[in-house]
């Protein structure tokens, strides 16, 4: 059974179908009102450090934007034109960071196959073959709107 909700208003409006689909995947996570998620993007706050080992290890960490962008449909519900208004507005946004957060933002339509490849041999672009996205309809219209900012 593949449950996919295709807009903000779709999890209250079949929340007897979503709630307990949500919670059995989050496993302690109730959604009853109970418990409130807290996002402090202060990183002062960090008072522990990584081991030397432990960041060694790492080779890249991933953002996903679109779920995070209220106006726009989640994945399901959206269309080539809100995935492409979606990279857009991203453009805008890393075209005004500087310094060690520069970068560049590669889109799947414009990249070339030299692109590519050394994106993922770097380990930074990652072709997963997930049947449970792309049986959501996540990977509708692909590669429009769709990129790799680094």
């Amino acid at each position: 059974l593949l449950v996919a909700g295709v807009g903000y208003e779709f999890y209250h409006l079949y929340s007897d179908l979503f709630t307990p689909v949500i919670e059995g995947y989050h496993v302690g996570y109730k959604l009853d009102g109970s418990m409130q998620h807290i996002t402090d993007m202060d990183a002062s706050k960090i008072k522990i450090d990584l081991t030397p080992e432990a960041k060694s290890k790492i080779i890249s960490t991933r953002i996903r934007v679109a779920r995070n962008l209220a106006f726009f449909p989640l994945n399901p519900g959206g269309t080539r034109e809100t995935r492409e208004e979606i990279a857009a507005l991203m453009k805008k946004v890393f075209d005004t960071l500087e310094g060690d957060l520069a970068g560049q933002f590669y889109l799947h339509t414009t990249m070339t196959p030299e692109q590519t490849k050394q994106l993922v041999d770097d380990h930074f672009l990652f072709r997963g073959k997930d049947k449970m996205q792309a049986a959501s309809g996540y990977h509708e219209y692909w590669h429009h709107g769709r990129g790799i900012f680094h």
